[in-house]
């Protein structure tokens, strides 16, 4: 997720962009070159994820950095907590924002050819997924002496290549605080894919720069107008002491340009290894003593904070004096939780509705892979009753629709004698499409 595009960066896509294509070639743990290809596609009316979502994203793994995924694949959390995280306040409308932009990366599709690693079996995979396959929202209402009062508790349930990512150990944990510093979407995305790249004894590393468009991504692929975008982006990095500085040097007998990433031999400083330490941390506890609880009291501080996290979303009198200070006495002296207070029988019955659907979303995505493959057989059919000069001419028209960059590259790579899978790939996605509209949909 921090290395391939997902994200729109900009308000403006919102309704043009519906579909991200990425692929690039690279090696397997035994040297050969492999291509990987990534297709984000969005479902219905609810476009792909923008900038707000990606917010959410981090704010979510944040909190999956603190709780962790339970063993039936399940994630609790609350609005209430997300709002917090990203800095927001808490109204309806951010509410509503945060629900639909999760609602949108469980409605968004990926297809991946050979882009997943699977650190376990040690092989790449190929496969269509959602980030998150299902998210149950649930509220509850509690009769009070000053009114009616809501219990917010819902479940998200990543995919299994995420699940199994996070159970091997195969991820980084990202200076949240740092991120939130940053200002502009294409930053935050930078950021991500930078601190993937780095580490504390790297002080330099060199991207393409039209390859590191298509991976953030930026939509325009002019030089000139990605040095603009990202120039703004390197401000806010170097500015946030991030970076060093970046510095654009051109491919020598080439047009193509390179981004040349120098770091502070200093970095800043590395989110906590001890996620439940991180946790109160993240709700005012200093440091030394969060590190001192969570070896003390383990098993204590994920059932205080839930609780502590719903005081605060009711803005208790309990809390208000002196938030921090009680989430250390209740972890300290195991506080019961409170009367209205949501109960395990009403989580587990909550997760197992969540469940069901999930199956039922995994029978459809089976169902929607296998009319993906059977249409690519009737298209391979139609191809190959094709008269030679149809077919020409349905390349050229494929080609013509190519963007700017890939009809450039291809040009390129003709005059060379070698054309990259990459750009085969392109040309042919494009020519199947055209066969598709004009042989199979309208019928001829």
């Amino acid at each position: 997720m921090e290395e391939f595009p997902y994200f729109r960066l900009s308000k403006r896509d919102a309704k043009s962009l519906r579909e991200i294509y990425y692929s690039r070639e690279t090696r397997d743990p035994a040297g050969d070159i492999l291509l990987q290809e990534w297709i984000v596609r969005s479902s219905g009316t609810l476009g792909l994820p923008g900038p707000f979502d990606q917010d959410v994203y981090v704010a979510l793994e944040e909190i999956i950095d603190e709780r962790s995924i339970d063993e039936d694949g399940a994630l609790p959390f609350t609005k209430y907590r997300i709002a917090e995280i990203m800095g927001k306040g808490h109204s309806g409308i951010i509410y509503q924002k945060i629900t639909e932009a999760i609602e949108r990366m469980v409605a968004t599709s990926i297809t991946s050819g050979q882009a997943l690693y699977h650190k376990e079996e040690r092989h790449h995979v190929s496969g269509v997924f959602s980030l998150y396959d299902e998210v149950s929202f649930y509220d509850r209402t509690v009769a009070r002496r000053n009114g009616v009062r809501s219990v917010e508790y819902n479940i998200l349930y990543p995919s299994r290549w995420y699940i199994d990512s996070r159970r091997a150990n195969y991820t980084k944990p990202l200076n949240t605080t740092f991120y939130r510093s940053l200002s502009l979407p294409t930053s935050k995305k930078l950021y991500r894919l930078l601190d993937k790249r780095s580490y504390p004894d790297r002080p330099k590393l060199e991207l393409s720069l039209t390859e590191l468009a298509r991976a953030l991504p930026l939509m325009e692929e002019y030089p000139s107008f990605l040095k603009k975008v990202l120039d703004n982006a390197h401000r806010e990095l170097i500015a946030g002491k991030f970076l060093r500085n970046a510095e654009y040097e051109q491919k020598p007998g080439t047009r193509d340009w390179k981004v040349v990433y120098r770091f502070p031999s200093k970095r800043e400083e590395e989110p906590l290894a001890n996620h439940l330490a991180r946790m109160l941390v993240h709700r005012g506890i200093s440091r030394n003593i969060a590190i001192e609880i969570s070896q003390r009291h383990p098993d204590r501080i994920p059932v205080q904070v839930e609780i502590f996290d719903w005081l605060m979303s009711e803005q208790s009198g309990r809390i208000k004096s002196n938030p921090a200070g009680y989430l250390r006495k209740a972890i300290e002296d195991d506080y019961s939780p409170p009367a209205g207070f949501i109960s395990e029988a009403e989580k587990r019955s909550i997760k197992e509705e969540s469940l069901k659907k999930i199956r039922e979303k995994q029978r459809e995505l089976e169902r929607q892979e296998l009319e993906r493959l059977v249409l690519l057989e009737k298209i391979r059919e139609v191809r190959d009753t094709m008269q030679p000069d149809t077919l020409a001419s349905l390349e050229a028209e494929a080609e013509s629709n190519l963007n700017t960059f890939m009809r450039r590259k291809l040009r390129e790579e003709r005059r060379s004698g070698h054309l990259r899978p990459t750009t085969r790939i392109a040309l042919e996605e494009e020519l199947n499409r055209l066969i598709e509209m004009r042989y199979l949909k309208s019928g001829e």
